[in-house]
């Protein structure tokens, strides 16, 4: 929200991009949120998206989405168990990352490329090879299916079907 006339065209919560920066001028161009105004120094806190912090004059900055502030919320409602959710994690379905400036600044389309190389999914233990074992046996299921139904079913699927059936029992 815009308080003070020293603060510029700039509010709190707003994306900002830095521009004419003679010291820092490899920021130029840089995107952050501009969190809070300081009276005494008359600059903006801003965080970029690295994560690091800058005290920047109102000049410095060109003012883009959240002019008016805003708050961003994410919510999701799968009504799982903890449990559920701990099993869906330990099987290797669900990667997890810390949120950073960044996320929040990028697009909704940029937010997903942005979290390459940042998820971390839970180490393989017994319950992941379990469930890989599962999937690779129901895959050979299927193929065998396919295989018998393109072919009029011959022994070798049923051979593989069985082989299939047999590994998805003993896993």
């Amino acid at each position: 929200v815009r308080r003070l006339e020293a603060q510029g065209d700039i509010s709190g919560g707003q994306t900002v991009r830095l521009r004419a920066l003679r010291t820092a001028a490899h920021l130029n161009g840089e995107i952050g949120i501009a969190l809070r105004f300081a009276e005494g120094s008359r600059r903006w806190l801003v965080r970029l998206r690295d994560g690091e912090g800058k005290q920047l004059r109102p000049e410095n900055l060109e003012g883009l989405e959240g002019e008016g502030g805003r708050v961003l919320c994410f919510w999701g409602d799968a009504r799982w168990t903890r449990a559920q959710l701990l099993g869906e994690i330990a099987k290797g379905d669900w990667g997890l990352c810390r949120a950073n400036v960044g996320d929040l600044a990028a697009s909704p389309a940029e937010r997903w490329r942005g979290t390459d190389g940042r998820l971390a999914f839970a180490p393989v233990t017994e319950m992941t090879e379990s469930y890989m074992r599962s999937a690779q046996a129901e895959m050979q299921v299927a193929r065998a299916r396919m295989q018998m139904h393109n072919d009029g079913g011959a022994t070798a699927d049923e051979e593989d079907h069985e082989r299939a059936m047999s590994a998805t029992s003993t896993a």
